[in-house]
């Protein structure tokens, strides 16, 4: 039986397990948000990360490197994007949060999940430090960039490294045909979806856990949506479904899809993009 979970297969898994995320209209500042039934569709254009000669050879001539780790699309459908991976990614990531924390407003809601994700990844950049590999395989571990793992094989009575995959997907923009061969502009939606996989030899019973996180907010109203995982033993996926704006005389929606591993595996790879208008 396949146990890989890939983005096509996601699809109907995810309508389920993101029903109650649903699609939430942020209908503007004077009307509450309404929760509607969405179908979610998460093919397409995504990001997927393997490997840094991967991911070079894949998108390095549409990714401006800002920092170690940390990259900024500039062609195509990720234009605008921030892609952070690895150890350095993750705590470029970190900072980043710190510093939304010390400006955050007094919303409750605003304070409670910055902490929230900020306590995620320090214990993500601590499973990181303490993490013991042999010699022979750091380097290969720290190449792959997506998914690494290191465990041990009772039918070869040896450690077996092996790696996986993140892909990530955030796309938000203006839509609803205003009939004249455009899009209307009081209408926009973003979605964010997150996938992880691990290949996993045959005896190999890691101790690994992976997880993914994607979120939506409405800047200008505070509304966010919380994808809710599924989860398998070497797979995880989250998707929000759509979040739309609108009407509305304006939009900030903001969007971040995540992908972790820990335990016996280990990787990073987070995807942001804010649409405003």
């Amino acid at each position: 039986m396949n146990r890989m979970l890939t983005l096509t297969t996601l699809a109907a898994a995810l309508t389920a397990a993101t029903a109650q995320a649903g699609a939430i209209r942020a209908t503007g500042t004077d009307s509450p948000a309404a929760v509607s039934s969405f179908s979610t569709s998460i093919d397409g254009d995504r990001i997927r990360v393997e490997s840094e000669q991967q991911f070079e050879r894949d998108y390095g001539a549409s990714a401006e490197r800002i920092a170690d780790g940390v990259y900024r699309m500039t062609e195509g459908p990720f234009a605008g994007k921030i892609l952070s991976m690895g150890i350095d990614g993750l705590r470029h990531d970190l900072a980043v949060l710190q510093q939304q924390l010390g400006k955050a407003g007094s919303r409750e809601g605003e304070r409670t999940e910055l902490l929230g994700r900020i306590a995620e990844l320090q214990k993500q950049v601590s499973e990181y430090e303490t993490r013991e590999l042999p010699p022979e395989s750091a380097a290969k571990a720290d190449a792959i960039r997506g998914i690494s793992c290191w465990s041990y094989s009772y039918l070869q009575n040896r450690h077996v490294f092996y790696g996986g995959y993140a892909e990530v997907i955030v796309d938000g923009g203006l839509y609803l045909d205003n009939g004249g061969g455009g899009l209307n502009w009081y209408y926009a939606r973003m979605s964010a979806t997150a996938v992880a996989n691990v290949y996993a030899p045959y005896g190999i019973y890691a101790n690994s856990w992976l997880s993914t996180s994607a979120r939506v907010t409405d800047n200008l109203t505070g509304v966010t949506v919380n994808a809710t995982p599924l989860n398998s033993p070497q797979t995880s996926g989250a998707g929000t479904g759509a979040v739309y704006s609108g009407p509305s005389f304006g939009h900030d929606l903001r969007g971040t899809a995540t992908a972790l591993a820990s335990g016996d595996c280990w990787g990073y790879l987070s995807l942001t993009d804010q649409f405003l208008f």
